[in-house]
């Protein structure tokens, strides 16, 4: 990973922030490719064409380049995350399990993946592991959706009673969450 700044890539960059938090994903992409041309081991510049490439829904172009990023920096939870979610949305489960274990494994105390992990078991009939991968988000935080979604889990377990404590809780947090 690249740990100078190249102020030509940086001023590439920020100049397709720019673009991204307007909505032109088109013109982003193009000012972060220019910072990737000037600068190849820009790992935040690869993870925002990805990001910008996903909002678009080009998913197979998002994958190669949150894959790049992850050549880049091994350790950049970042793009295994999204790369996660990209192949969620792909329905290519097993290895958004992958990658988001690969979340985990960097930052234990990631409870997004810990939920999406957990959905995706759910998905797949794992409910034992979707609990477990639930609990883990609980401890975490106090994320509504893990309590909603622990509560499907108990609830196709037949675990009514536990089902109906995380459905109340998930409800009162939502509500506080306003």
């Amino acid at each position: 990973m690249s740990t100078h700044f190249n102020l030509s890539s940086e001023a590439q960059f920020i100049e397709g922030n720019k673009h991204f938090a307007s909505g032109d994903y088109v013109k982003a992409i193009q000012y972060y490719q220019r910072a990737i041309h000037i600068d190849s081991t820009f790992y935040n510049a690869y993870l925002n064409v990805g990001n910008a490439y996903y909002r678009l829904k080009d998913n197979e172009a998002a994958l190669n380049y949150f894959s790049q990023g992850i050549n880049i920096d091994k350790r950049g939870k970042m793009a295994f995350y999204n790369r996660a979610l990209t192949y969620a949305r792909l329905g290519k489960y097993d290895l958004a399990i992958k990658d988001y274990t690969s979340v985990l494994d960097l930052d234990a105390n990631a409870a997004e993946a810990y939920i999406n992990r957990g959905s995706i078991f759910m998905k797949q009939g794992q409910v034992d592991l979707a609990i477990a991968d639930f609990t883990h988000a609980i401890e975490l935080t106090d994320a509504w959706q893990a309590y909603y979604n622990r509560a499907l889990a108990f609830e196709k377990l037949d675990q009514t009673d536990k089902a109906e404590r995380d459905f109340i809780t998930a409800l009162r947090l939502q509500t506080q969450a306003g």
